[in-house]
């Protein structure tokens, strides 16, 4: 069954909401073998519109595993941010967990995170990837659609750290679900999905989960380091480069119906400390 989310689901409402993504029919036997079959997901932020204590401290311990990751793999010193991050916990997040411990004496264990990953709706500012593009991604995302793509139909994804590859599968399935879920259009007042589109810059080994999951990924462009717009950016990247980023488009709808038989997706809003409401449940 599946419920629409009317014009009440803010920024705020997500940041108040508990996502859940499990994998009920694994694609392969592998999948099955010591792999984390299920997430609990929770967003946050440092927008000053909509953050809290505790939005401010997870969203500190979500950078804070972002940057140790890439760290450990790239041996980058990241410090660019999507301003959501989601962040990845094998069992159900307590928001305590974030206000009674001195953050940085719970940075080694990031409070169970086990994956995280940054999401910006594309509006008129350029975004950090059409640095390695030659035009704007709607116009390179229009010659791959064969049809005019809105500019504000389109996320850029990005920031994607795991700790291993089970864990990462399932986040990216929960943002395929999560942008394909009805919400309600202010200016049309009709319901349609948050994303038409997303692009991301996906090394190796990032699109060889998005192949494992069957989900498409359509090449735009190279990404280089000197494409970088800053010079002084290119040393904190460290070894990035060297995994042969390329810039690639995802749609949102393809993607839903390669993962809609393999996971089962909620999402639930903390109305108070109390209640709590199902806002949507889809099920296979």
């Amino acid at each position: 069954m599946s419920l629409s989310i009317d014009s009440t689901h803010t920024l705020q409402n997500v940041l108040n909401t508990t996502f859940y993504i499990e994998a009920v029919k694994p694609m392969s036997i592998l999948e099955v073998q010591g792999i984390p079959s299920s997430l609990y997901i929770r967003a946050s932020t440092q927008m000053p519109i909509a953050t809290s204590p505790t939005s401010y401290a997870q969203n500190q311990d979500a950078q804070a595993f972002i940057k140790r990751i890439y760290e450990y793999i790239h041996h980058a010193r990241l410090s660019y941010f999507m301003p959501i991050l989601f962040s990845g916990f094998a069992d159900m997040p307590s928001y305590g967990d974030w206000l009674s411990a001195d953050n940085s004496n719970a940075l080694p264990a990031f409070r169970g995170t086990s994956v995280a990953i940054g999401l910006k709706p594309i509006c008129e500012d350029k975004i950090f990837l059409e640095q390695y593009l030659n035009a704007p991604i709607q116009n390179e995302i229009s010659k791959v659609a064969g049809e005019p793509v809105s500019r504000q139909r389109i996320f850029e994804i990005g920031n994607l750290a795991s700790g291993c590859a089970g864990s990462a599968r399932l986040m990216i399935a929960f943002l395929v679900f999560y942008l394909s879920t009805p919400t309600l259009n202010p200016t049309t007042h009709k319901y349609q999905t948050k994303a038409d589109w997303v692009v991301c810059t996906g090394t190796d080994a990032v699109r060889h989960i998005l192949a494992h999951m069957g989900i498409r990924s359509h090449v735009i462009a190279k990404a280089t380091a000197e494409a970088l717009e800053d010079p002084e950016q290119v040393s904190s990247w460290g070894h990035y480069y060297q995994h042969n980023p390329l810039v690639v488009a995802i749609n949102v709808a393809d993607a839903k119906r390669v993962c809609a038989p393999h996971y089962r997706y909620t999402e639930t809003l903390e109305m108070n400390a109390t209640t709590r409401l199902t806002l949507n449940k889809i099920a296979v």
